[in-house]
């Protein structure tokens, strides 16, 4: 396979949140982040 063919880009920035069953504290992290970010490609992984 070639590299220069692949759909998949990286992220230009991977924000890592810890929680645990708490959709508030994930939506309300989600929405900080957002407003600050200025990179196009983010990634969000929960914990």
């Amino acid at each position: 396979m070639n590299d220069s063919s692949s759909q998949f880009t990286s992220p230009e920035l991977s924000v890592l949140i810890s929680t645990f069953d708490d959709r508030d504290f994930v939506e309300k992290k989600l929405l900080e982040v957002e407003a600050q970010v200025v990179f196009e490609r983010v990634e969000f992984i929960f914990i």
